[in-house]
């Protein structure tokens, strides 16, 4: 996957996970879902808090940040 460096660290962008995700997890026996909440949006500073977490067939959550 292609990582960007913000403020020193290797990081992943989250149109390349979802790619990742979609390609390698995808299949109709071993479908997995993404599901996003904003939090916080503070418009004036440019900053967003967005809750992501992933759900097996089941809507079992197996990850989230």
């Amino acid at each position: 996957m292609k990582k960007i460096n913000i403020k020193g660290k290797e990081y992943v962008e989250v149109n390349e996970r979802v790619i990742h995700l979609r390609k390698n997890f995808g299949t109709k026996d071993n479908m997995f879902g993404i599901n996003t909440q904003v939090y916080e949006w503070d418009k004036e500073n440019k900053e967003i808090i967005i809750r992501a977490w992933i759900t097996d067939k089941n809507d079992k959550v197996v990850g989230s940040g």
